[in-house]
């Protein structure tokens, strides 16, 4: 699905320059960029998660008091790389891009005894977008439409009173829970390209978590963040969503992390006229 989708997409972006190929004062342009954006995310289930942990030790160390770290954060302002590169035809112009996001957030919960446990959450997601609108001499303005590509990495360690780490199946809670997903991305933007040589890009992106034909309530089993190791008792695969319930295929966290995304991004612009 995802193939065809995205062959789809370059069909469209194909038919649309041929379309207007007779038209006269071609530019060709190439802009790599780098720049900031503000993200805000629905990770829901991940704090659910986080909550259920804590609850799991007040049921099974009740003696044995904790301090943890406040819950994921849904919101991030992060550095971005953007790529782009596309053509102006009299006042239209057609682009692609690809726009790479990378994340990390760490929580730590840690027992009064020294015991404790540290989360890791990785999100590599990767956008590839093709843009449609109106170019000026000094200001584009534009649509885009494309999929977003991601791998969610989950690193669950247990922390010992010495200061060490382990994330071996001597605990079923610990592990390396991966998961890779797809979705649809939409977005618009403008450009500002006040030299010849550069450009600032204002864009905003909806990164959803399906494709379209998908359905996140018949989402199957083998889509949920899970650590394959052959080391593993089975059964224990799974990144359990509520801590206080037994692992199991029922009790999996499957994906819905979408994102939302405004970045401004400073491009060096080149361009060629024909």
């Amino acid at each position: 699905m995802i193939r065809n989708y995205t062959s789809h997409l370059l069909l469209l972006g194909a038919l649309l320059v041929v379309q207007h190929s007779s038209l006269a004062q071609n530019e060709f342009f190439l802009s790599p960029g780098f720049g900031v954006s503000y993200s805000k995310a629905r990770l829901n289930k991940l704090q659910a998660s986080y909550d259920s942990y804590q609850t799991y030790l007040d049921q099974n160390f009740a003696t044995d008091p904790y301090t943890a770290d406040p819950n994921w954060n849904v919101t991030n302002i992060i550095p971005t790389l953007s790529l782009q590169a596309g053509l102006k035809m009299d006042k239209v112009m057609y682009g692609a891009a690809y726009i790479p996001h990378f994340m990390k957030q760490e929580r730590v919960v840690r027992r009064e005894s020294g015991y404790g446990r540290r989360f890791s959450w990785r999100e590599q997601r990767h956008d590839i977008l093709i843009d449609l609108g109106w170019s000026g001499e000094k200001v584009d303005v534009y649509g885009s439409v494309g999929a977003n590509f991601v791998n969610f990495k989950m690193v669950s360690s247990t922390i010992y009173p010495s200061g060490l780490e382990s994330v071996t199946n001597e605990f079923d809670f610990n592990g390396v829970f991966r998961l890779f997903d797809a979705g649809y991305s939409l977005g618009a933007g403008i450009r500002v390209k006040p030299l010849s040589f550069l450009a600032v890009d204002l864009r905003y992106i909806f990164s959803s978590d399906v494709l379209p034909g998908e359905n996140n309530s018949v989402i199957d089993d083998e889509t949920a963040l899970s650590d394959d190791s052959f080391a593993r008792t089975p059964g224990t695969s799974q990144y359990p969503q509520d801590y206080t319930q037994p692992l199991s295929l029922d009790n999996e966290i499957n994906p819905d992390f979408r994102r939302s995304y405004v970045q401004l991004t400073l491009h060096y612009f080149w361009r060629y006229e024909k």
